[in-house]
């Protein structure tokens, strides 16, 4: 009997060691703050939403973003094209109405379907935005995705968008994803744009990151010789890998539980797929060298209060 090869089995795709990191550590919280062109909307943010949706039937989720413009012209299309590339709509997922009839019922009434994403297995997003309070007005969700950030607000993510963290543990509490936060942004130019959310890097626990990525890496090895077992229907080798990933996949949703991943990347990052040339073309179009140094190179400035004349004070005068 021919035995079945990885090629023929699995659809071979390409990631960037930041969208792979993103997806081996996949902790209940993940901040991106990644340069523009490194493919943080579709092959980040959107497999993430996936992974989530999935982790949590029924639940709602929140979309958020600055304004209701910038999800639909800036977030959504990004979104939407890794869901038109893996999944049939209206068979999956479903967009801006009411969903099939064999799509299983989300656990909160929703009445108006204009702003959501709907999912067979009765998961919903909710989009909010920030400039418009109102659109939070009752939300109970279990999960937040955040795009944009630097055009956030610390007060109003705070007293508009955290509130809505508070979905039915009974329910989703056993989701490594529950009260979780998926934040993205660009390098913030600390002049003109919030960066609050640099401070979650602090919480990141690198250590524990590290090994949560080991294991998840070695459990991915798995899944892909098991899908080849059961093609060869090599039950020798389908029994143990079978239990070697039921045991590993329960520990590490424990110690995904109550953690947080930061990354920081530029371009280059995504350079196979940019090319050179991409680079070349940005550093010669954009003129200012401060929003060249963080919208391609994911360098932040320096703040001034973290220098010499922002740190000299009169303890530092003697008589």
């Amino acid at each position: 009997m021919k035995k079945a090869k990885a090629e023929d089995t699995f659809r071979l795709s390409y990631l960037s060691i930041v969208q792979i990191l993103v997806k081996l550590a996949d902790c209940m919280s993940i901040f991106c703050e990644c340069a523009r062109g490194s493919g943080k909307t579709t092959h980040i943010l959107a497999p993430r939403i996936d992974r989530v949706q999935e982790s949590m039937p029924g639940a709602i989720l929140i979309l958020a973003a600055s304004t209701y413009r910038s999800i639909f012209d800036n977030i959504l299309p990004g979104i939407l094209e890794y869901f038109q590339e893996n999944y049939e709509r209206e068979i999956y997922y479903e967009v801006g109405k009411i969903p099939p009839g064999h799509f299983l019922p989300c656990c909160t009434f929703i009445e108006n379907w204009k702003h959501t994403i709907s999912f067979h297995n009765g998961c919903v997003i909710q989009f909010v935005s920030c400039d418009r309070p109102e659109s939070m007005l009752g939300k109970n969700a279990a999960h937040l995705f955040v795009d944009e950030m630097i055009r956030i607000p610390e007060d109003k993510f705070i007293e508009r968008i955290i509130p809505a963290l508070r979905s039915d543990r009974s329910k989703f509490g056993g989701s490594p994803y529950y009260m979780g936060i998926s934040g993205f942004s660009s390098t913030p130019n600390f002049e003109t744009d919030e960066d609050w959310f640099l401070e979650y890097e602090k919480d990141m626990n690198r250590e524990l990151i590290d090994c949560i990525q080991e294991i998840a890496y070695e459990v991915d090895i798995r899944k892909q010789e098991l899908e080849i077992a059961l093609k060869d229907m090599d039950m020798e080798k389908t029994e143990p890998l079978e239990r070697f990933i039921q045991r590993w996949e329960t520990r590490l949703t424990m110690l995904r539980k109550g953690q947080t991943f930061y990354i920081r990347a530029s371009s280059l990052s995504n350079l196979k797929i940019l090319g050179i040339e991409y680079i070349q073309n940005q550093i010669k179009s954009i003129k200012d060298k401060d929003m060249l140094y963080t919208s391609i190179f994911a360098i932040r400035k320096i703040k001034v209060k973290d220098m010499f004349f922002g740190k000299f004070g009169k303890q530092h005068l003697f008589d």
